[in-house]
């Protein structure tokens, strides 16, 4: 007799049957059916293992008490002239002392606003996975998305949705983390190399 699929592959399968992929790739040329084909199957593979529940797709942020002094610090930001338009995303990842341990900042095509913070965020999060990073703190000035981050928030546009349930998968792998809200004002490297991207892209 076959098992009954758990709620969380169900909701799964359902966001991907209903998912408008022709739409999608228009909007990420950069990816390709088989990219989006073979990031579902790697997220039904992972609800399909017997591990505990994994956490909500709203479930909210590590509380600050869970992170230590040495917690380090992640600052993203994305921009799209147009938006939808050319776009772009910048990344810096900083010690607790606030040294700069890597930064990169990439134009990623055509985009929406909300988009390129997405994949400023994915970007980020890599950044920090590589370095073995137990416990981090997100600091953007896109409210919808650290909002969505918290839980406060919904994902409702079909094309910020894989960008949301990657960013879910990769804050698994941490330990404690916490999504800040921060003014402009205080995210101007990060939106340095998302702009520099998007002049080197348009000089191109």
């Amino acid at each position: 007799m076959t098992d009954t699929p758990s709620p969380e592959r169900r909701l799964l399968r359902s966001v991907y049957r209903h998912l408008d992929i022709p739409a999608l790739l228009t909007e990420h040329p950069d990816l390709s059916r088989d990219d989006v084909v073979t990031l579902f199957r790697k997220l039904d593979g992972l609800l399909e293992s017997p591990a505990p529940a994994p956490a909500p797709l709203r479930a909210p942020a590590r509380a600050a008490a869970e992170l230590s002094p040495g917690a380090l610090v992640l600052y993203t930001d994305g921009g799209s002239r147009g938006n939808p338009g050319v776009a772009a995303y910048g990344a810096v990842l900083m010690d607790a002392q606030g040294g700069v341990l890597e930064e990169h900042g990439e134009c990623i095509g055509h985009a929406t606003n909300n988009e390129a913070e997405y994949r400023g965020l994915l970007a980020g999060l890599q950044m920090a996975a590589h370095r073995g990073t137990s416990e981090l703190i997100i600091r953007a000035d896109s409210e919808l998305m650290v909002h969505q981050l918290n839980g406060r928030y919904k994902v409702k546009s079909r094309g910020l949705m894989p960008l949301f349930i990657e960013a879910r998968r990769l804050l698994e792998g941490f330990r404690a983390w916490r999504a800040e809200h921060i003014p402009r004002a205080q995210n101007s490297r990060a939106d340095a190399l998302a702009n520099d991207a998007m002049d080197r892209a348009k000089k191109g």
